[in-house]
């Protein structure tokens, strides 16, 4: 039985609210790509294999009852310890024999762990994933030690396993100078590690995946932040050979709260993305509006790429009051069944665009009123957005 436009739309909204995976991150640029900042690398950097293994379940009956692995229902589940260790200039996080059940598609939140001023800034970001069943990481700061894995102006890194190497997932180093300071100075002093969960094996796996960060304790002279931008509500038909969705973003200044950890750098500029989108996505890219006059394209990517942070072909500037137009391009042909928003790699889609930027910034979702110019009348509709609805109109986006 298909989705009521109601229950699709609560759904969309807690899991757009629950993944975010909405605000902050890093870049990285792929060997062959020659402009953008110097010194910022993706490499296959030799890492540890992560503590997990497949074990009996330990009551001694048998680790799986489903049968041939088939995926329970999506499930976002509270804070998890998360172990922190502290090397000569390093931060490993992880959690610690993490049940993740045959047939299971889970997110959990691990944390919160402690940071100081004195830990300075992370610079290198080096996935250590069991990739069999650890679908992304997200890394998460905040100011609030209550704080959780959702806290939307705070996301620090984020990573997808798609498109790498099962045994070699992709390290992110950032340029000289540049990363994310943590401590009380900052609005960064506690770290939460999401992670979600995808087994689709017979048998429960206890896994211990989580990130290796480098730190350079001098902190670094630019701080940098992720701004997430996502569409919610998704619903798309089977056999669409090209399914659009969208969303338009205003720029606002930043909250107070964001002002007073003094990271204010003018101009805002955006250096860096990174697409997530699932086994449907064709292509996300957000275009960039001032004064009614589209300035171009800030980026754009295939999600089958490898899901990481890539360097902008150069800097974006960003100003209060400018658009941001997300644009989503799916494929479901040979599909017989409508994709919702969700969770499942295989069956569910999503439509998230990170942009990493410097200074402080934030945005707000126009969709609900742009699509009201479907109402005739509406006295709530802005005259100023009536272009964007004109186009969202052409492109197939008011659904």
């Amino acid at each position: 039985m298909g989705k009521s436009p109601l229950n699709m739309a609560l759904h969309g909204l807690l899991l757009g609210l629950l993944l975010l995976s909405t605000t902050q991150a890093q870049p990285a640029r792929l060997a062959g790509q020659s402009r953008g900042w110097e010194g910022l690398s993706i490499s296959h950097a030799p890492r540890e294999k992560p503590s997990h293994r497949i074990l009996p379940h330990p009551s001694g009956r048998p680790a799986s009852s489903r049968g041939n692995g088939a995926m329970s229902g999506h499930q976002v589940l509270g804070s998890q310890k998360l172990n922190a260790l502290r090397g000569d200039g390093s931060l490993r996080l992880n959690g610690e024999n993490y049940r993740v059940e045959a047939g299971s598609n889970k997110i959990v939140c691990f944390g919160p762990v402690a940071v100081y001023d004195t830990d300075g800034a992370i610079t290198v970001f080096a996935p250590n994933a069991d990739m069999s069943v650890v679908h992304h990481m997200i890394l998460v700061g905040s100011d609030d030690a209550h704080g959780s894995c959702h806290k939307h102006h705070g996301i620090v890194w984020s990573w997808a396993r798609t498109g790498q190497d099962r045994d070699h997932p992709k390290v992110l180093e950032l340029p000289a100078g540049k990363g994310f300071n943590l401590g009380k100075s900052h609005g960064r002093t506690h770290l939460h590690l999401e992670i979600h969960y995808v087994n689709r094996g017979e048998e429960d796996v206890y896994d211990s995946s989580g990130a290796i960060l480098t730190l350079d304790t001098s902190r670094v002279e630019v701080n940098l932040s992720v701004q997430i931008l996502y569409r919610v509500g998704i619903a798309i038909p089977p056999g669409q050979r090209l399914y659009t969705v969208c969303d338009a973003f205003q720029v606002a200044e930043p909250y107070a709260s964001r002002r007073r950890h003094g990271d204010v750098t003018t101009p805002v500029e955006f250096v860096a993305h990174r697409v997530h989108a699932h086994a449907a996505g064709v292509r996300i890219e957000t275009h960039h509006y001032r004064n009614g006059i589209k300035l171009g394209v800030i980026a754009s990517r295939s999600p089958q790429d490898a899901q990481l942070y890539y360097l902008l072909d150069y800097p974006h500037t960003i100003e209060p009051g400018d658009y941001l137009i997300l644009y989503c391009f799916y494929n479901t042909e040979g599909r017989d069944f409508t994709t919702y928003m969700g969770g499942d790699d295989l069956r569910e889609e999503m439509c998230n665009h990170y942009l990493m930027y410097t200074g402080n910034m934030r945005v707000q979702s126009l969709y609900n009123k742009i699509a009201a110019r479907l109402l005739p009348g509406n006295p709530d509709y802005p005259d100023d957005l009536d272009e964007f609805a004109k186009e969202f109109e052409r492109e197939g986006c008011l659904k």
